[in-house]
């Protein structure tokens, strides 16, 4: 009995270990948790997102590839209708046809009815698929077929013979021994009041053999429409229904584009249709949307497979990875002493409760450690780490992003005065350091001071707005320097020396302000009277100078292209800038010389007489004489530039011909691409205004005017000597189809269209 309450006492110390350990681990659950969590969702949106595009490309591409198909078999049916109809023509301006035409139908004799009936049943024979050839005259109401000669008395001749169609255009018959498309031409040509009509009539089969030779979808219904809309021919697989036919066929009679597509889901049907520019004619696909779910079906069914594969990839990654990552805590927690009675709170939670006490120690030892990383930052050990830098400002709760500047103050030998002795060195240090904090404090303004005991110098620093302008940044660093000084002599009875950096924009750049304020200090030796020594005016050297080369260039350029504004906006940047800069007389001259040279230099390609022109003007002597600098700005502007534009005029008036030719090369030779004049005025670099003006004194053309000429004629050769859509013809020319037709109907009273088919007739 005691053995048996042994081995129970044993079972349940066990149980509560084990359930201890996991609540013990109630993180590393949240880690794997969380880690599935972020796994199943990305992976869930990333493939229905692959799905919808997968499925919407194929889509298109088959769209696409339904497109093409339709365009190939329209152009075959226009090819087949092509053919006999320009045969039919042949037959418009034969003599005996003529003769026959001009002559009622009952008075024509018997020769003469025997050879225009050869012709027609030759005509017949030479076309394939051709049920015959008719003539019918107008007055006597019969009609000459190949084969026969009818009366529209006989009863036979509306159910077993085609009538003549409309003039010009291709019309579907059906009757009882027959199913044709027939073309009909007036006769005589090109008369008002015709006299006869020649008509050729094709078998429905002629395109049967069209239909036939494709491989397509088998669920798929293909249609040849004439202009009426009449079903010719079809190709029909049984899936689509009356219904759905019509319905089809309304939304095509409905829709004024040559080409589109529709699914309709009430109807259960896509439809799809292109339209002939020849002949008006449409070829049309139906086939029902249900029969095109299967390769989604497909798509849906390999997505779901390769997500759930991903998942439980994820999930074996997650739960190993974050075995691997918990190891390091669980670790942590054992040298922390983890004990059960901790464990109200996670692991993570725990630790974080003791982080933050970590966190109270390190803020008790702030200053210190604020101070040791500012000296590390002068001394530049953060030079080539900046994000590193800006990571432990961030820490120290130092402003990165504000301006700032450095003061270097060196009290000299401050034992010779009687308020402190040498060993007072960091007690004067420490005074220096209150009078600069309760002056920014005055000051609205954050900084830091500290102690350079191998330098016997004090390190001041100032951090101001980052919005603050460096102008008024410098006069305030100034201000708080002299009120500094002042402060020391009164309170502390001796005078100091100190060092002016520059304003730098951000602190990671806080050591070259340092690095400047020491440097300033050197000049100590020979300022001897000045407390405050400033870097930027101790190192100001009146002889050097930066010249704008960018703003000269484009002055420069500017001129020769005869831009008489944009050269004067240019100048007055040019003077503002050196203006703005402290230089001294000569240096002045120097700069004013150099823009004096580059305008010269900027003309090397005239002619030696206007190069000889231009230097005889003693620019350099007008400029080294001057008295004041407005004198110079004044001759640049009223005389050097005047003189040069006129020089400017004049040789671009010697070389128009040229110029225009030039032009006129470039537009021949990119006819494809646009001619705006702003363009072709760069190609020639010459102002647009003036290359219009230029345009029109030498050729007495408008440019604009021009340039469509040249275009609408490049494309007559290509609409009378090739096929190409008139969409592709525009594009050839440098146009969109839209401002294409604008602009030919413009120049020719007649569209693309229409003028390709009266070349062509």
């Amino acid at each position: 009995m005691k053995l048996r309450a042994d081995k129970v006492r044993v079972m349940l110390r066990k149980l509560r270990q084990r359930l201890e350990t996991r609540i013990s681990r109630r993180y590393f659950y949240k880690l794997i948790g969380l880690g599935l969590v972020s796994v199943v969702v990305p992976i869930m949106l990333i493939s229905f997102f692959s799905y919808r595009i997968t499925v919407s490309n194929m889509e298109g591409q088959n769209d696409q590839a339904r497109f093409d198909m339709l365009g190939q078999l329209q152009s075959r049916v226009d090819e087949r209708l092509e053919t006999a109809r320009n045969a039919l023509y042949a037959l418009v301006f034969d003599s005996d046809i003529t003769q026959a035409a001009n002559m009622n139908g009952a008075a024509i004799g018997p020769q003469l009815l025997i050879d225009v009936q050869g012709k027609l049943s030759t005509l017949t024979q030479s076309i394939q698929d051709s049920y015959g050839v008719s003539l019918y005259f107008v007055d006597s109401e019969t009609t000459l077929f190949n084969d026969r000669y009818i009366k529209k008395s006989d009863a036979s001749w509306v159910s077993d013979f085609p009538k003549h169609g409309p003039v010009g255009e291709w019309m579907y018959q059906t009757g009882s021994g027959f199913q044709v498309v027939t073309h009909t031409v007036a006769l005589p040509a090109m008369s008002e009041s015709p006299k006869a009509y020649l008509s050729i009539h094709l078998h429905q089969r002629a395109f049967a053999g069209i239909l036939r030779d494709i491989d397509f979808i088998e669920s798929a219904d293909v249609y040849f429409l004439d202009v009426t809309f009449k079903p010719i021919l079809a190709r029909t697989q049984g899936e689509v229904e009356g219904a759905q036919t019509e319905a089809g066929l309304d939304w095509i009679r409905g829709n004024p584009r040559v080409y589109d597509i529709r699914n309709d889901a009430k109807a259960d049907l896509s439809t799809q249709y292109v339209q002939s520019e020849r002949t008006g004619w449409y070829t049309a696909l139906m086939v029902p949307l249900s029969s095109q779910s299967a390769f989604t079906a497909d798509i849906v069914g390999i997505t779901v497979l390769v997500s759930l594969l991903a998942i439980g990839a994820g999930a074996v990654l997650i739960y190993f990875n974050s075995k691997r990552l918990y190891a390091p805590i669980r670790q942590w927690l054992q040298d922390e002493n983890y004990t059960p009675e901790d464990q109200k709170k996670d692991e993570w939670a725990w630790l974080r409760s003791r982080w933050n006490n970590l966190k109270e120690d390190l803020q008790r030892s702030a200053p210190e450690l604020r101070e040791a990383f500012l000296i590390s930052l002068l001394g530049g050990y953060y030079a080539h780490a900046k994000e590193e830098a800006e990571a432990l400002m961030k820490r120290h709760h130092l402003p990165h992003d504000h301006k700032c500047v450095a003061l270097v103050v060196d009290p000299g030998d401050f034992s010779k005065y009687r308020s402190f002795e040498a060993k007072d060195e960091a007690l004067v240090h420490m005074a220096i350091a209150n009078i600069f904090e309760e002056l920014i404090s005055h000051s609205y303004l954050e900084g830091d001071s500290f102690h350079r005991p191998e330098a016997y110098q004090s390190v001041l620093l100032v951090y101001f707005p980052r919005d603050m302008k460096d102008e008024q940044a410098r006069q305030m660093a100034k201000q708080l320097a002299q009120s500094l000084i002042q402060s020391i002599e009164t309170y502390l009875k001796f005078p100091i020396t100190l060092g002016l950096g520059g304003i730098r924009p951000v602190m990671h750049e806080l050591r070259e302000s340092y690095l400047e304020a020491k440097e300033a200090l050197q000049y100590r030796i020979i300022r001897e009277d000045e407390p405050i020594l400033d870097f930027h005016e101790v190192k100001q050297d009146s002889g050097r100078f930066d010249y704008p080369f960018d703003i000269s260039e484009q002055i420069v350029k500017d001129l020769r292209s005869g831009n008489r504004e944009e050269v004067e906006r240019g100048f007055n940047v040019f003077v503002d800038l050196i203006r703005a800069c402290n230089y001294s007389d000569a240096v002045y001259r120097k700069i004013l010389l150099m823009l004096y040279s580059a305008t010269i230099q900027g003309f090397y390609q005239y002619s030696k007489e206007a190069m000889s022109d231009l230097i005889n003007q003693n620019g350099h002597e007008i400029i080294l004489s001057a008295q004041f600098l407005t004198e110079i700005e004044q001759w640049f502007r009223d005389t050097w530039f005047a003189y040069c534009f006129a020089i400017i005029d004049h040789e671009n008036e010697s070389k128009g011909k040229q110029v225009i030719d030039a032009v006129k090369s470039y537009i021949s030779r990119t006819l494809n691409q646009d001619h705006s004049l702003q363009l072709v005025a760069e190609q020639v670099n010459l102002n647009p205004s003036y290359l219009s003006r230029l345009f029109r004194k030498e050729t007495g053309q408008n440019f604009v005017q021009y340039v469509a000429q040249i275009k609408v004629e490049e494309a007559k050769k290509q609409l009378e000597q090739t096929d190409e859509p008139i969409y592709r013809i525009a594009e050839h020319v440098g146009y969109t189809e839209q401002t294409f037709r604008r602009v030919f109907k413009n120049l020719t009273k007649m569209s693309p269209n229409e003028y390709r088919t009266s070349i062509r007739k």
